[in-house]
């Protein structure tokens, strides 16, 4: 299997780039994004970079930041703290404190927490994608739209007397995304779950 080059974030090492978006160069040592792209030169396939300010990719394609964080190249602390917080401010990534509705929550984000009401419960069974794994999913809903919520280990046990109508407080929850329509929200060792009941 071909490995996938992934987006990276680093100090710029020369002035000599252009930021693809607002066309200006990139200072050496500012921070940019590099999004790689593969083209064609005597018959041999290269990969290159094409590069963009933290500024402009934050505006225009944050969730590609987020992937990118997770390779950066030697970038120090204080840069990853306030890229991250760039990252919050845009409801990219959460703070522990945020609870957000179903609506904003998307593939970009890792984790999330939400606080939803249940309208269908399913039994547990074997997971479609893992089959080794058992899973109970349930539908759930706020005042913004529907999501698919999956117990998952301890989670299926800890709160089997969940019926239609409670509501589960949700901290930490894995999102999720098989399929390009459908957003789950996996409970898993890392999630913490209230289940209120009706």
């Amino acid at each position: 299997m071909e490995k996938k080059i992934e987006p990276i974030l680093e100090y710029s090492r020369s002035s000599k780039a252009r930021c693809r978006i607002c066309k200006k160069p990139i200072a050496k040592g500012e921070i940019r994004l590099g999004i790689p792209y593969v083209f064609k030169k005597k018959n041999e396939e290269i990969t290159a970079y094409g590069w963009y300010h933290l500024s402009c990719a934050l505006e225009k394609q944050p969730e590609t930041v987020l992937e990118a964080l997770k390779n950066s190249q030697g970038l120090e602390k204080a840069s990853i703290d306030k890229i991250r917080a760039e990252l919050i401010s845009k409801g990219i990534i959460q703070r522990d404190d945020i609870i957000l509705k179903v609506n904003k929550i998307s593939p970009a984000i890792e984790r999330a927490n939400i606080h939803v009401n249940i309208s269908h419960v399913f039994p547990a069974r074997p997971d479609l994608l893992i089959p080794e794994i058992t899973v109970r999913p349930l539908y759930c809903y706020d005042d913004s739209g529907m999501i698919k919520v999956v117990l998952m280990n301890n989670w299926i046990k800890q709160i089997s007397n969940v019926e239609i109508g409670d509501s589960l407080l949700i901290k930490k929850g894995k999102v999720f995304n098989p399929y390009d329509n459908i957003v789950e929200i996996r409970c898993d060792d890392e999630t913490d779950i209230e289940l209120l009941k009706l």
